[in-house]
């Protein structure tokens, strides 16, 4: 892997360590409220699988963000 790359599951960790609560808990709380509605469900899981998707965001992305978040 080129060192300008970072995984995504590197990505994926940092945000469920600085935000649980958006990237477990209220995945969890999506599920439970759209299990009665198909539609719902089915758009749900959609996003689930997207999101679940693996990139390399570049290095350069994840050098710039913590400076233009802190």
């Amino acid at each position: 892997m080129p060192l300008d790359l970072v995984p995504g599951s590197l990505l994926d960790l940092a945000s469920v360590v600085a935000a649980p609560e958006e990237f477990v808990i209220g995945r969890y709380t999506d599920s439970c409220t759209s299990l009665l509605d198909p539609e719902a469900l089915a758009i749900h899981l959609a996003v689930i699988r997207w999101s679940l998707d693996e990139f390399a965001p570049s290095g350069q992305l994840i050098q710039d963000n913590p400076v233009a978040l802190s």
